[in-house]
């Protein structure tokens, strides 16, 4: 049951892409809209795949590499929905659900759990709930300085580059991307913190040098040295958006250390 929900929220993703595709060459909003319901389905039936196992089991359903995979990709995807239906991004839905449908893949490659972990009472539950939340959140900032770096491409060569010129401006990859970074940051903090604490408590001691707390610790460097780059230095442009990916790429690579 839990693969066939994979499968069809995945074929979903896809099916809202393609419909994504043909709505922005067309310039049409009302297929767009329609490709973001086609998503919103995806996103209804992702959750229903994420849940399942928690709900049958009565625990929380982030034990795993494939179920954080199948979360983030929900969480992804719904953001997407949320704002692309408040700001009209159309070339968002190119960009964003193919990054979460990878995801999901990658969840639904993996037949078993890698590693099922025991509830660790609230303090547990606080760091994997704010951990994941914040993966989504950089996520979107990562897809944002992509589209960036993209748009910034095409301003610079002074060239018709067709429909990449239909990106959403820099101004706004920017405005989003920042908001979207402003979020993860915070709780990428919440979850650092959460996670000394409950190691503390659960093991022992504060920190190890597994890739599941290094990654993490090397993601809040970059990106508190990009904020403070930002907000006290008035920093701007490509060199934000290469730091935000990076930090992103450190933050996702902690997913690594939950196989270890």
């Amino acid at each position: 049951m839990d693969a066939l929900l994979l499968v069809a929220a995945v074929t979903l993703y896809a099916a809202g892409v393609g419909l994504a595709a043909r709505a922005f060459a067309r310039h049409d909003r009302r297929m767009h809209r329609a490709a973001l319901a086609v998503l919103a389905g995806g996103a209804a039936v992702n959750l229903a795949a994420w849940l399942l196992p928690g709900v049958r089991e009565a625990r929380l359903p982030l034990a795993d590499l494939r179920e954080l995979l199948t979360g983030l990709a929900w969480l992804i995807v719904s953001l997407h929905v949320g704002i692309a239906l408040r700001a009209g991004l159309e070339a968002m839905s190119l960009i964003v659900p193919p990054f979460a449908t990878v995801l999901l893949l990658g969840a639904s490659g993996l037949s078993t759990p890698v590693q099922s972990r025991p509830a660790g009472g609230p303090l547990f539950v606080a760091h994997t709930v704010t951990a994941t939340a914040g993966l989504a959140a950089l996520g979107l900032a990562f897809t944002m300085s992509v589209v960036y770096l993209l748009q910034d491409r095409v301003l610079k060569r002074k060239r018709s580059f067709g429909l990449l010129e239909r990106l959403p401006s820099l101004d706004t990859s920017d405005r989003i991307g920042f908001q979207a970074l402003a979020w993860g940051f915070g709780l990428l903090t919440a979850a650092i913190v959460t996670g000394v604490l409950w190691n503390a408590i659960a093991h022992g001691r504060l920190w190890s040098a597994r890739p599941k707390e290094s990654f993490p610790l090397l993601a809040w460097i970059v990106l508190s040295a990009l904020l403070y780059a930002r907000l006290a230095r008035g920093y701007r442009g490509r060199r934000c958006a290469y730091l935000v990916i990076v930090g992103f790429v450190f933050a996702l690579a902690s997913v690594v250390g939950i196989a270890r």
